[in-house]
């Protein structure tokens, strides 16, 4: 038996408080809970309101929950009123054996994949034992789109919300109450949610639960255990995709190389965790043909039965449309291409076979801003830089035993690495399994690095296949790019041509007037839109000056070095003919 708190003599069954987040919702629930105690008094015939504190054996929540907990548990309120005004205690430790046994529920910024801290009434944990109250209440508190995460602890570990995956924390208390009660100890709980956006319809439970259609999971990857950071993005799909009712839909944009495939995978877990009534489709549509051909493998996975004449694109909108489906969100990665959008025929366009059910979700994962606003117009979501602690993060994690002796030199190394590769996560994620699969360190990558441009390049092509698990490799940061140098060349010789220029000069601060072109205001135009549009360069705050992405400059190069109307495009320069 713990030292913790016993509970009541006589085999009480050992009672639990739950308490889940639900920001102002959380209202809802000290509400309900005023309601019950209210009742147990009439009950009982008592004098007065009995408190949760001497009602329960373990306390516990997470976000509003976990504020709610601290004060029904660790400073034995009655209920949460006037708190701000009247508490004393915010500066003591949260520690305290001699109150009910109470849990708040966080999570560690470096990763949210991983299951959540507890932060301990009744038992001292290592690192974190000098806590005071106000700082757990600010670590359960701290939603990533809202508040900067909390550092706690020797070690300045950053903490946040844990909501996302466990904004009900029944499942966690239970485990945890397991050992608290003594042998042969029964177990109730109360768990009090914060409330339901719509009115509920009452009908028949058991026949409802018989014909709800159940959860389908069609991914052809598999959850990279890999992933760092991206919180901050995370919680902002899931408001975008899930606060509201009926069909909703977002576009994530970036720089190829960002991490957008990743972190729409990372979604989709955490969307299995949190909506488990939801089904979730993966379709990949860098092409038409890519796209009719993911359709026909879904098809096969949902044996929906269609003969060869059948469209599968059609039978996959078909499906997705139909009631009996159900709730659904569905991926529709590298949409790159704006053709798909904008084709002169209907049949041409992937709009046309978009299912549109109120039931849906669409999130669509693209490089190209104009297909992000072609697709959802303005519910477009832009992926950008890492923080410096989440990449260094995610370059520690892919180097075994960078972890052991993380010391000063390191520490600059790796800043260094960062700002060699431009802080571009897929760059870092090579770096990393390059340097473990070739067993060198840091040092040695970095000389590498700097030996050349073209051992740069060399560097950046690298792309190791996981041999145990190669659905989730991901192709090199360069190949990525030369990707998109083709949809550019397909679309644009305009385009194209202002591209050659910019390999041939310095990268930063490109002024409007020496691009080749600038006699044709319209055509020039046209052509820089295109580059802005993928990430290839960006306007810097002087007006008519650009900045092309360092990585970008070189692949780029190492493109033209490939064509062979090189010789002939550089006499034309010159010669200006």
């Amino acid at each position: 038996m713990s030292s913790a708190t016993q509970p009541s003599e006589n085999a009480q069954p050992f009672k639990i408080l739950s308490l889940d987040d639900g920001g102002v919702g959380g209202l809802s629930s000290l509400l309900i809970l005023e309601n019950i105690m209210e009742n147990i008094q009439k009950t009982e015939g008592l004098d007065k309101t009995p408190r949760p504190c001497e009602r329960f054996d373990l306390i516990g929540g997470t976000g509003t929950g976990g504020i709610v907990a601290i004060m029904l548990g660790r400073l034995e309120r009655n209920d949460g009123k006037s708190t701000v005004d009247t508490c004393q205690h915010e500066n003591e430790k949260f520690l305290h054996k001699q109150c009910v046994n109470t849990v708040v529920l966080a999570t560690t910024k470096v990763d949210i994949n991983a299951a959540p801290i507890l932060f301990r009434t009744y038992q001292a944990t290592t690192g974190w034992s000098e806590c005071k109250i106000w700082e757990v209440a600010r670590a359960t508190s701290a939603m990533a789109n809202l508040f900067k995460p909390i550092k706690l602890g020797r070690d300045n570990e950053k903490f946040m919300n844990s909501s996302f995956g466990h904004s009900n924390p029944c499942k966690i208390l239970i485990k945890e109450a397991t050992t608290l009660l003594s042998d042969q100890q029964e177990m109730l709980i109360l768990s009090i949610g914060t409330g339901f956006g719509g009115p509920i319809e009452m009908g028949n439970t058991k026949r409802s639960i018989r014909e709800s259609p159940a959860s389908v999971y069609y991914l052809p990857f598999r959850e990279n255990s890999k992933f760092i950071g991206r919180q901050d993005i995370l919680s902002k799909l899931d408001d975008m995709l899930f606060t509201q009712a009926g069909f909703q839909q977002v576009a994530l944009v970036g720089l190829g190389g960002m991490g957008k495939t990743q972190v729409a995978l990372k979604f989709v877990c955490m969307v299995k965790v949190k909506y488990t009534d939801y089904s979730v489709f993966w379709v990949t549509a860098a092409s038409m043909d890519g796209f009719r051909n993911s359709c026909k493998e879904l098809t096969a996975a949902l044996n929906i039965e269609a003969s060869d004449s059948e469209d599968p694109r059609r039978l996959v909108k078909n499906y997705l449309d139909a009631d009996k489906c159900g709730k659904w969100l569905l991926i529709l990665d590298n949409v790159d291409d704006t053709s798909l959008f904008n084709a002169a025929a209907k049949e041409d366009r992937i709009s046309s076979y978009l299912p549109q059910s109120e039931q849906g979700r669409v999130m669509i994962t693209t490089r190209s801003k104009k297909v992000a606003w072609l697709a959802v117009e303005d519910d477009n979501l832009e992926l950008g830089e890492m923080s410096s602690d989440d990449l260094t993060s995610m370059l520690i994690r892919g180097v075994k035993g960078l972890s052991d002796d993380l010391h000063d030199q390191n520490k600059a190394l790796i800043n260094e690495i960062l700002n060699e590769l431009c802080r571009l996560p897929l760059a870092i994620a090579q770096a990393a399994d390059y340097m473990a699969v070739k067993q060198i360190s840091i040092a040695e990558y970095l000389e590498l690095l700097r030996e050349s441009n073209e051992d740069k390049i060399d560097l950046l092509k690298y792309s190791h296949m996981d041999i145990m698990h190669p659905e989730i490799s991901q192709s090199a940061v360069a190949t990525t790019w030369l990707i998109t140098f083709q949809q550019i060349r397909k679309s644009s010789p305009d385009a194209v041509n202002l591209l050659r220029f910019i390999a041939k000069v310095e990268p930063k601060a490109i002024p409007q007037t020496m691009l080749p072109g600038s006699d044709k205001k319209k055509s020039l135009v046209d052509a820089i839109g295109i580059l802005l549009d993928y990430g290839f360069i960006s306007r810097r705050k002087e007006p008519k000056m650009f900045d092309m992405h360092s990585l970008v400059h070189l692949t780029t190069q190492l493109w033209f070095k490939g064509l062979k109307d090189e010789e002939k495009y550089m006499h034309t320069v010159v010669m200006g003919k």
